[in-house]
């Protein structure tokens, strides 16, 4: 067992390193920015301070309670999977993906249940969204929850492998 605690470590740090990473960085587009405020950077990215009270680009903003509760178990499922996963054996970088999802997705839904809100604070210019062209804008979370699951998904064996280890 202290094998396994131990080879898990760098991956239990590294979604914790997400998450007050991306605590940090709201915390300085609130204080630094201010909502509804952007600064733009060299090649297309703005940094601005946006309230989000739903999912992704604000839906079902007018439903509190089912965001929180959709986001507290599906972040609490996604860690179980991330904990469990890192008894068993597989490649590192798998195991560094569950990571980043985990410290994402455990960032974000800190925000909704204490502050009812998450914080986004990174786009890009000419991002639009949607019937209204909304400015579709991210957070650091994100950003490690898109990485961690294209890095999950890369890295899964294929079927064809499952059947030759059965």
């Amino acid at each position: 067992m202290k094998k396994v605690c131990k080879k898990s470590l760098p991956f239990v740090k590294l979604a914790a390193a997400v998450l007050v990473a991306d605590q940090l960085a709201k915390q300085c587009a609130e204080n630094s920015i201010g909502e509804g405020k952007m600064i733009r950077l060299k090649n297309g990215i703005e940094l601005r301070c946006c309230k989000n009270r739903g999912f992704a680009l604000n839906t079902l903003h007018d439903h509190p309670r089912l965001i929180s509760s959709v986001s507290a178990a599906a972040a609490g499922l996604m860690t179980a999977v991330f904990l469990d996963g890192l008894e068993k054996d597989g490649p590192a970088l798998r195991k560094a993906g569950m990571a980043l999802i985990a410290g994402g997705g455990l960032s974000n839904t800190l925000d909704r249940l204490i502050r009812h809100e998450v914080t986004d604070y990174i786009s890009f210019s000419g991002k639009r969204s949607g019937a209204g062209k909304k400015t579709v804008v991210y957070n650091l979370a994100d950003f490690a929850v898109f990485a961690g699951a294209a890095i999950t998904a890369l890295t899964q064996p294929s079927a064809e492998k499952e059947r030759e280890q059965q």
